[in-house]
């Protein structure tokens, strides 16, 4: 229907009688603007011939009173201008409708690329659920713009984590480079962002608070299983997550030893770890003479425990442990530091914790030096299985005292 489109007539629009909604094109010269009215709403459209067919389109500018006339006039001129240089607003539009949300993208890369290869797809998982996709998850994976990412960024950071804020956009920046390595997306809304300063933790536990922590883990409000595990880790040196998930076909107490498959190592090297007497103790008490499975179950649902499992136990605990804030990973550089002090070889140390880095400092390391060190880890986890014995069996170490390792 043609009228003559006014404030007082927008204002005061209503369907013609007998139908559900009409449509008003205005009669103003050279406009191209129109109002359907329904007995719900007032939609703002436009109409242009598309330039490849001259077939008419339609394109919805917005609702009234949101957009006021003017506003409308506005934007139907910005959409004629981009019709005169060839677009086609309303298939670019529903190209937009067609296309995946980000929380459809982010499915997709955990299914086609996380799981099968990174050992840590669980806690991408973890951290979609919990603040990205709340954030970014209805909105169209081309439609997240920095500014969305940043806002997300500066929220999390706000509540108080911002090492976690930090970790939050460096997903979004991996979904997105996926993304494109497929050519489903062009543009990357996390690629250069300003993040949180971290600094490199550099946090080791004197004698003092070995001792402390092994004897009040006891009484902690844990697991006994929990306990355990961070018991392990402290005696092994090895990576959270590689306890945490260890399976008891990994574990042979006959020969003292544990072989973390290549599947479950950072560097993606099988890693042999030659156990002590004392750590072969604490795995026959978590294994607890089961045949198969995991060393530490999940308290919740199957599978194993999880390196967050320690982390949180160990959070909870603080203030009845009586300790300065620490990470498990504070525990294995704490082991590091205790060989270091030893006197045990760095290159050894590096070869119990199954650093990359000690085979990347010469090409005799990345090809020539097949030897695996296990005698050499052997007595270097011996030793230190005999220091942390005297050290959990002596008392507490006077506050600052320097404590020579045998």
């Amino acid at each position: 229907m043609q009228v003559r489109l006014t404030d007082r007539f927008v204002d005061s629009a209503k369907p013609k009688a007998g139908d559900s909604r009409t449509d008003y094109w205005d009669t103003a010269k050279g406009s191209r603007l129109g109002l359907r009215v329904s007995e719900r709403s007032k939609v703002w459209l436009v109409m242009y011939r598309r330039n490849a067919d001259g077939k008419k389109r339609r394109y919805k500018l917005g609702t009234y009173p949101a957009l006021s006339l003017e506003g409308a006039r506005k934007a139907a001129l910005a959409i004629i201008a981009r019709v005169e240089v060839g677009d086609d607003p309303a298939a670019d539009r529903d190209a937009i409708k067609a296309e995946s949300t980000f929380a459809e993208l982010a499915a997709d890369y955990l299914k086609r690329y996380a799981k099968a290869n990174r050992r840590s797809w669980p806690e991408d998982e973890r951290r979609l659920n919990t603040s990205i996709l709340p954030a970014l998850g209805a909105t169209r994976a081309s439609q997240v713009s920095e500014a969305d990412v940043i806002r997300l960024h500066d929220a999390v950071t706000q509540r108080g984590a911002p090492i976690e804020a930090n970790r939050q956009v460096a997903l979004i920046r991996r979904i997105y480079s996926w993304a494109m390595e497929r050519r489903m997306l062009s543009v990357n809304p996390a690629e250069k962002l300003a993040w949180n300063k971290e600094r490199v933790r550099e946090r080791v536990l004197s004698v003092d608070e070995i001792a402390q922590l092994w004897h009040r883990l006891d009484t902690a409000t844990a697991a006994p299983a929990t306990k355990l595990a961070l018991k392990l880790l402290l005696l092994t040196g090895q990576r959270a997550g590689e306890i945490a998930g260890s399976e008891i076909g990994e574990i042979d107490l006959a020969a003292r030893t544990w072989r973390i498959p290549k599947e479950k190592t950072k560097n993606g090297k099988a890693h042999t770890v030659p156990l002590s007497e004392f750590a072969c103790d604490l795995f026959s008490q978590a294994i607890d003479g089961r045949k198969s499975g995991p060393v530490f179950a999940a308290r919740k649902g199957e599978g194993s425990m999880t390196r967050r499992a320690l982390s949180r136990a160990i959070a909870r605990n603080l203030d009845g442990l009586q300790l300065e804030h620490f990470t498990p990973h504070d525990l294995r550089r704490t082991v590091a530091s205790q060989m270091a002090a030893a006197g045990i070889d760095r290159l050894v140390i590096g070869k119990v914790l199954n650093h990359a880095s000690t085979d990347r400092d010469s090409v005799t390391g990345l090809v020539y030096d097949q030897h695996t060190y296990e005698p050499e880890k052997r007595r270097a986890l011996e030793k230190w299985a005999e220091r942390l014995a005297d050290i959990v069996d002596s008392p507490a170490s006077e506050s600052g005292k320097v404590v020579v390792l045998r």
